[in-house]
């Protein structure tokens, strides 16, 4: 059977900015009745940073509820002949792979397996508008990188203290353990969008036994793509904290909290929400929001040019 989204009621949102009005309120009233202002002044001054910290980590519009219902909205919009299952496969270190798995037990076992490898930053449900065309010819799967999407999110440090062999082994060895736990020896066929078909071309170098046939849509890493030198001080500012200090685009929109979805939805309307619907560019955000991992693995695995650092030895 089909998973219908069932209308839930909205989550009450902490009104972080009423609760520092009334306490800035209160002190300069505590500090007027006993002539003191400018010590208030002084402890105003004191504990506005901390709020204002505070301030920018709150983001009501973001959370596992949130992105679990624009991921089954995505879906149920958009795949109408197939039925589809959720579920998180279990890896080593405590980590698992949220998956997608298109008719699962009622499979035509004469099709072959495609797996489906989104690309940076992104997640399975993107894959919702092909899924139809692709389950007449397949038994398709979908998933989530680790570090991405609705998967296990581990620890990976910045970019100047990882090397591209660690950002390899992040995806590779973590895909390897999630293919052979669903798959065991049967060879599956492996498609891979962007930075998904840089590592589903990794994998295939390492792991050719594994694999019926690797498709590549439009894969980064194969062939440069030359960015301009950047002009002014902002944009080499920028371009340095990206690539040389570790600040990930992901992490900057993060440090926007409660204002983010704000810029989010002003970036998409700005860009037609990049060939996207608006289900998509909501699921995307919430793909930005979760904690720093695979935006860190993914400095570590290119260079600024576009070339993959991973060589076959």
């Amino acid at each position: 059977s089909r998973i219908t989204l069932k209308r839930r009621e909205s989550e009450p949102s902490f009104a972080w900015y009423r609760v520092v009005l009334r306490f800035w309120g209160f002190i300069f009233v505590v500090s007027m009745l006993r002539r003191r202002m400018l010590q208030g002044a002084g402890i105003l001054v004191a504990i506005t940073p901390v709020f204002l910290a505070l301030g920018f980590q709150y983001r009501p519009h973001s959370s596992h509820s949130h992105f679990e219902a624009t991921e089954k909205k995505l879906l149920n919009t958009h795949i109408k002949e197939n039925s589809f299952t959720l579920k998180d496969v279990k890896i080593s270190k405590n980590q698992f792979l949220h998956t997608l798995v298109i008719n699962e037990g009622s499979q035509d076992k004469e099709k072959p397996n495609l797996v489906l490898m989104h690309g940076w930053s992104s997640g399975l449900a993107l894959w919702s508008k092909n899924i139809d065309q692709l389950a007449k010819h397949y038994n398709v799967y979908a998933i989530d990188l680790l570090g991405f999407g609705r998967s296990g999110r581990p620890f990976f440090p910045i970019s100047s203290k990882a090397t591209p062999d660690q950002a390899k082994s992040f995806w590779v060895d973590s895909f390897h353990e999630w293919k052979v736990e669903c798959f065991g020896n049967q060879k599956i066929i492996l498609l891979g969008h962007s930075l998904g078909g840089f590592l589903a071309c990794t994998y295939a170098l390492e792991q050719p036994e594994d694999l019926q046939h690797v498709i590549l849509a439009a894969p980064v890493g194969i062939a440069p793509f030359i960015i301009p030198p950047q002009k002014g001080w902002f944009r080499k500012s920028l371009e340095r904290l990206i690539w040389d200090c570790g600040v990930t685009p992901q992490a900057i929109l993060r440090s926007l909290g409660f204002f983010s979805q704000r810029v989010w939805d002003r970036l998409g309307n700005a860009s037609n929400y990049r060939g996207l619907d608006k289900d998509g560019w909501d699921y995307l955000y919430q793909a930005q929001m979760g904690e720093p991992s695979g935006d860190r693995a993914f400095m570590s695995i290119l260079t600024r040019e576009g070339w993959g650092m991973i060589k076959n030895e």
